[in-house]
This record gives C-alpha cells, structure tokens and sequence, in this order.
C-alpha cells in the first residue's frame, strides 16, 4: 500500500512541477547502494553465525534470490526506483530474504514522497483554508456570516422578493457576502436552486445548495462527489436555520387586532409560539453544537496526523459518514429526520399565519373562522409530531441506535409532560 500511495504521490508532484522541491533528489544508484550496504552486512552476519553456508557463498548466482527479483520488477516502477533493475546478488546473500529488504527502502522512499505531497498541499495550496471553507458554509460553523447569509435570504420570503432562477439567487448570496466584507469569496463560493419549488405559494429551499470551485489536485478531496456529500448536510441545517428565523422573527408585543384578540386569543398563540420555539431550539442547539462543533474538532484534530494522501481521503469519507449518522440523513434514519422536517415546517406555517394575521397593506384581514381554523391546524399537527418525534427518539435511544440522541430527548423532554391543550377539540365552537 505505502508503495502504491507513494507512487501516485510522486506523480501528482511530478505533474505539479515540484517532485524535486519537496522530495530530495535521490543520486544515481543511492538506493541500489542501501540496498547492497544492508544485505551485505546482513550476509555477513549470517555466514558468521552460520558457517555451513560459506559453502554456498561461493556460487555464482542464486536461482532463487533471481526469481524473487524478478518477480519484484515484473511490471515498471517508478524512474525514482528505476536503478534497482540491474541489481543483480551474489550467492553469498543466497540465505538473505532480499524481498524483504527492497520492501522497506521503498517503504521508506515512499513514505518520504507521501509526506511531500501532503506538506505541497497544506503549505502551497493551503488546504486547511479549504476544509475550513468547508466546515464554515457548508456545515454554518461560521456562525455570524451565515447568520447574516440566511437572513437575508430568508427576508425575501417576507418580501415576497424570491428567487425565479438559480442566477437571481446567487445574486443574493454574493450580496450577503460583500456586504460582510467576505466578497473575496465571490470567485469561488456560488449557490444555486436546483429546484425552484414552491408550496402553498412559498419557496421551499429543498433545491438549495452550495458549490465551491478548487483547481487540481484539491479536486481529490473536494471534489463534486464530495460536496454533495456536503450539501446533504448544508441542505437540512438551512432548514433548521429557516425554523429558528422563523420563530425568533415574530413578535408577539403590543399587537391589538379588533375581533381578532377576543375571539382567538393572543395568549394562546403566545403559548403556542413558545411551544413551537422550544422545540426549534432543542434541534437547533442540538445539531449545531453537539453534533457539528464536536465532530468538527474531532476531525481537525485526525487530519493533523495523516500521512499520506489516501489516509487523508479516508479521514474525510470517515467524518462524512459520521456526520450523515448524526444528523440523520441516512436511510434508515429517514423517519426520524422526517418528523424534525415536519416540526420545522410547522414553525415556518405558523410565521406565514401570524404576519397574514396582521397584514393591513392590502386592507385585507381575515375572518375570525378562517384565523383559528388556521392556528387551530397548527397547534394539532405540532402537538401530534412533537409526541411521535420525542416517542420514536427515546425508543431508539432504548435500543442502542443513535445512542447519541439522547440529550436531543433531554432536551425536547419537558413540553411532553401533559402540557394543558391550547385548543381542547379540533371542532370550532
């Protein structure tokens, strides 16, 4: 393995231009001169320790150390090893394993190259800047660019200024970055709508991704296939994001609506609001600090030790898959993460009824049975997921998978315990 890692390590450098740079160059027949140094003073110690075999010291070849030779140079190696080809032992190493020996210099040859390419890609195309990329935009951990990124995004919503191509929304996003002084990023960091939905007359952000452009050879470990991986990610925690924003946005404070207040009661959508924020939050912390900030660390911290190339790219597929564990975006997760939609989609119906309540731009204000019909929907479709998610979470935990989730049950506990109903029968009185 070391072997091939290393050789397709001195390839990338070689086509890189910097093979010499960061792999010293190795004089003509310096590894066939180890390579005599140590078999010769292994034969020595042998025929010391042995005499029986100074018989066979004199012949002059070794059919078998031969065969082994040539089995080790069947197929071309690389220029950087090329000098080996004409080695040739002499029967005084005919009890040494000489296999052995080429091995581990090539071995170390090649570990020697691997780390070369690695330090080429931390040094000269500062991949720890990319990774952070990465981890700030596709998983938000850059929390106040993404806090301003999504709200303005999300402000279109209430402005009724929504995306109508994957162009008009890039616009957005590129505008939310210069104005946090992140344009420098514009060249590289674009965001497209892959679908372009709308439900019940709003956007959904299903279709919503990110793409970041990086040159060869980042390309093999940031590459399409791996931002996709990426984007599952991105794509749930937008919702997330799109739930608290929703939540928070509202303010409840000195509202005075006639025939609206009486009839439904401002205090019953207050409870209800509060209800549904206490849930959008344990998921939001949940995921955002529990899940993203720990993996995180953990995998800064792998990435640190890897020694070659393909180490690293198995780190990565290894932080992925855990992190698609976590969040839930496995298949067999699919009805977990289902139920968390379902409650995030409620606190973003239960926003678009609450600023329909109070609209007066249109002179329009709808009549107290469609109004309470409304939040009465509301109310029974959360009250009914909140139960399932909280009873499916805790038997999961129960046994033993996603053993994880269980501060996420702590967490969504206390709203469980027989909270008294905000509306008593879906029947309107």
């Amino acid at each position: 393995r070391d072997v091939v890692v290393g050789g397709k390590s001195a390839e990338i450098l070689r086509d890189l231009g910097v093979l010499s740079v960061y792999v010293p160059d190795c004089p003509p027949g310096a590894l066939y001169a180890s390579l005599c140094g140590t078999t010769s003073v292994d034969a020595a110690e042998d025929t010391d320790d042995h005499p029986w075999q100074r018989n066979a010291a004199e012949q002059d070849s070794s059919s078998l150390i031969e065969a082994n030779l040539d089995k080790l140079f069947a197929q071309p190696v690389t220029q950087h090893f090329a000098q080996l080809r004409d080695f040739r032992v002499s029967a005084s190493r005919s009890s040494l394993d000489v296999s052995d020996q080429l091995q581990q210099l090539l071995r170390s040859s090649s570990q020697l190259t691997s780390r070369g390419l690695l330090s080429c890609l931390w040094m000269e195309h500062h991949l720890a800047q990319h990774f952070d990329v990465m981890r700030g935009y596709f998983l938000m951990e850059s929390g106040e660019v993404m806090h301003h990124v999504c709200t303005t995004i999300f402000a279109k919503f209430e402005s009724f200024e929504t995306w109508h191509s994957s162009i008009a929304l890039n616009a957005i996003f590129h505008t939310a970055l210069t104005e946090i002084q992140h344009e420098k990023l514009c060249s590289k960091l674009s965001m497209e709508d892959t679908k372009l939905e709308f439900v019940n007359g709003q956007r959904v952000l299903h279709g919503v991704r990110l793409m970041y452009r990086v040159e060869w050879p980042l390309t093999l470990l940031l590459g399409p296939t791996v931002q996709a991986e990426y984007n599952k990610a991105f794509n749930f925690l937008l919702h997330i994001k799109q739930a608290k924003w929703a939540v928070d946005s509202i303010v409840l404070r000195n509202v005075d609506i006639p025939d609206i207040s009486k009839s439904i009661g401002l205090h019953r959508i207050q409870l209800l609001r509060a209800r549904i924020m206490h849930a959008v939050n344990a998921i939001h912390d949940y995921f955002f600090t529990r899940i993203l900030h720990s993996l995180g660390q953990e995998f800064q911290r792998s990435i640190q030790q890897a020694r070659d190339l393909d180490e690293l790219q198995q780190m990565q597929a290894a932080y992925l898959e855990a992190l698609k564990d976590r969040c839930l975006l496995q298949e067999k997760a699919g009805v977990a993460r289902a139920a968390i939609m379902k409650i995030l989609a409620i606190s973003v119906q239960f926003r678009a009824n609450w600023f329909a309540l109070i609209r007066t731009g249109a002179g329009y204000v709808p009549s107290r049975i469609i109004i309470e019909e409304d939040f009465r929907t509301i109310y029974h479709n959360f009250a009914k997921c909140h139960t399932f998610l909280l009873s499916l979470l805790a038997t999961l935990t129960k046994r033993g998978v996603h053993g994880h989730l269980e501060s996420l049950v702590s967490a969504l506990g206390p709203w469980h315990q027989d909270p008294p109903p905000l509306w008593q029968t879906p029947e309107l009185s």
